[in-house]
């Protein structure tokens, strides 16, 4: 017996049987994917302005740029066996869904911390250059690194013992988003808060009084908010939907865009050296920020390709020799009533004068 023609079959009932939703699921991974592709593409060309542009950094610098590019197009392959996975190889078969989570998606959380761990040595070293105070802030900035990593590693051995939809909604859920996930992004949060922080109040300090030097200043203090703050709102929108949602991907996709914004942020400062020189804003450079001469020259260099801002520091006066020369011009009387002329005498005078 032929069924009516007139009924209609919804294709996405068979989720209903696992209570997922493809739109807050992989639908938000599916989204995110195409935008953190949109920002690995970015990433790509400032990687290779850097190429060109730089030749003579460190070689420490190369290698941090190196280890983004690899890190950056190894996350961007997972997204997108994740999403061919699921929406493509297994379209239509909603009993995948009570299978074990394919490797792509439970170990993109250790992927995504190391490219914020290789992002921040570059500013965790920079804040560290400032001075002998600042490096409590790196080594609790450097703790909290390490706290993200291993959070990061428990979530995808966590996420890798899930065997499906089904146990995810359960208290395997609450551990893994609510704890594990969230852990990650806050210990994130609060280095890039620390580092971020500790640039700020250097720039700050280094105020002179002159409205045209402290107008760059509150250029760079922008620069430096907005950098930190962009990737910490991110940090923010995934912790805060690890914690409320965790039973759907929403926050694995802002994690996504988070990754590719730390790359870029890095990347930024990296390739702006040159170009803010050139409008007298050097961005974090000695010169524009401290004005006292540096005796090492190679520190010096270092200083300027990290891009570390200085704090004006008391030094010994410095001491100018000033030469000044009198004339004394008087009327010589002489006894002979014949002969009355003119003489100068010159006086000759050095002082030292202590600024």
């Amino acid at each position: 017996m032929s069924a009516p023609s007139n009924v209609t079959i919804d294709p996405f009932a068979p989720f209903d049987l696992f209570d997922v939703s493809l739109d807050d699921t992989f639908g938000a991974v599916l989204l995110t994917t195409f935008f953190g592709l949109i920002l690995y593409g970015l990433g790509l060309h400032q990687t290779y302005r850097y190429a060109r542009l730089y030749p003579e950094d460190l070689w420490f610098l190369k290698l941090l740029v190196v280890l983004i590019g690899i890190l950056e197009s190894l996350h961007s392959a997972m997204n997108m066996h994740t999403c061919y996975h699921y929406l493509v190889s297994n379209y239509f078969n909603p009993f995948i869904l009570p299978k074990r989570g394919v490797w792509s998606l439970s170990f993109l959380p250790v992927c995504s911390s190391a490219i914020m761990i290789v992002s921040q040595i570059f500013f965790a070293r920079r804040v560290y250059l400032i001075g002998p105070k600042y490096r409590y802030v790196v080594a609790l900035a450097v703790f909290c690194l390490a706290g993200e990593l291993a959070f990061g590693v428990a979530a995808a051995v966590e996420a890798n013992t899930v065997t499906g939809f089904d146990q995810f909604y359960g208290l395997t859920a609450r551990i893994l988003a609510l704890w594990l996930i969230s852990a990650c992004f806050g210990m994130a949060a609060a280095a890039d808060a620390l580092l971020t922080g500790a640039l700020i109040i250097v720039l700050r300090k280094s105020r002179t009084g002159f409205n045209g030097t402290d107008s760059l200043i509150d250029t760079l203090i922008i620069y430096t908010i907005n950098t930190g703050l962009l990737i910490g709102i991110s940090n923010c929108l995934s912790l805060i939907l690890a914690a409320s949602q965790p039973k759907n991907l929403v926050y694995v996709g802002f994690s996504i865009i988070t990754a590719k914004l730390y790359g870029n942020c890095f990347l930024a400062v990296l390739n702006s050296r040159k170009r803010l020189a050139t409008r007298g804003m050097d961005i974090f450079d000695t010169n524009s920020i401290k004005m006292n001469a540096i005796a090492n020259a190679a520190r010096l260099q270092e200083l300027e390709q990290w891009n570390v801002p200085q704090i004006d520091e008391p030094e010994s006066p410095a001491v100018i020799n000033i030469h000044v020369t009198t004339e004394t011009i008087g009327e010589g009387l002489e006894l002979d009533s014949e002969r009355n002329e003119s003489h100068q005498e010159i006086d000759d005078k050095s002082y030292s004068v202590s600024v």
